[in-house]
C-alpha cells in the first residue's frame, strides 16, 4: 500500500524538529520544480543545479525560520527567485559569466509553445517601452541596449546620474505595470528579472 504524503504544514513542523526524512521527502517534491524554474531563469543547467543545491541548503539551515501556517510553495519560488536574480545580476557584471550565460540561450531547448509566449512577451514589452516618454525611452534604451551605464548615460545627456535612475525606476515599473495587464502572458511576471536596475 502507497505512503500517504504529508501535508505541507506537517512536513514544515516535522522539517522544523530537524526531521531529515520529511527534508527529504521535501526535497524530492521540489527540487525537479525548482530545477526548471531556475533553468528558465538563468539559462544554465549548471546554475540552476547550483542555485537548487543551495535553496535547499537555506531551508535545512534556517528551518527554525519556517512557518507552517504559510506556503512552502511560495517561500521556495520565493528563494529561488532571488538566489537567481544575484546570479543574474553577478553576470551583467562579469563578462566571462555572462558570455557563459548567452551560450546558453539556446533556442532548440524550447518547446514551440515556449517560444511564442517568448514571441509574444517580447511584442508587448516593445510596445510598453514605445508608450514610454521619449526622454525615458532614450534613457532606456542607452541602459539596456546600448549597455551604458548610469553614469555615462548621465554625462551624454548631460543630467545627473539620480536623474537617470529615476527615469529607469519609472519605466520599469510602467513596463511591469503594462505586463500586469496583459495576463494572458505567462511568463509576463518573469520578465522584470531581466530589467534590474
Amino acid at each position: 500500500m502507497q505512503r500517504k504524503l504529508l501535508s505541507e504544514s506537517a512536513l514544515v513542523i516535522r522539517i522544523q524538529e530537524g526531521d531529515e526524512v520529511a527534508f527529504r521527502e521535501l526535497f524530492f517534491r521540489y527540487k525537479n520544480k525548482l530545477f526548471n524554474f531556475c533553468l528558465f531563469l538563468t539559462k544554465s543547467r549548471e546554475q540552476a543545479e547550483e542555485i537548487v543545491h543551495d535553496v535547499l541548503v537555506k531551508v535545512w539551515t534556517e528551518r527554525k525560520q519556517l512557518d507552517p501556517t504559510k506556503s512552502v510553495n511560495n517561500y521556495l519560488y520565493i528563494i529561488t527567485k532571488h538566489f537567481a536574480i544575484n546570479f543574474l545580476k553577478k553576470a551583467a557584471a562579469d563578462k566571462v559569466l555572462l558570455t557563459k550565460v548567452y551560450e546558453n540561450l539556446t533556442w532548440n531547448r524550447y518547446t514551440e509553445e515556449e517560444l511564442n509566449d517568448y514571441d509574444q512577451l517580447d511584442k508587448v514589452v516593445k510596445e510598453a517601452i514605445d508608450l514610454l516618454p521619449p526622454k525615458r525611452k532614450l534613457i532606456f534604451d542607452l541602459s539596456r541596449n546600448e549597455g551604458l551605464t548610469h553614469e555615462e548615460i548621465a554625462t551624454y545627456l548631460h543630467i545627473s546620474k539620480h536623474t537617470v535612475r529615476n527615469h529607469m525606476v519609472e519605466a520599469l515599473k510602467f513596463i511591469k505595470g503594462y505586463l500586469n495587464h496583459h495576463s494572458d502572458i505567462t511568463i509576463g511576471m518573469f520578465a522584470l528579472l531581466f530589467f534590474v536596475c
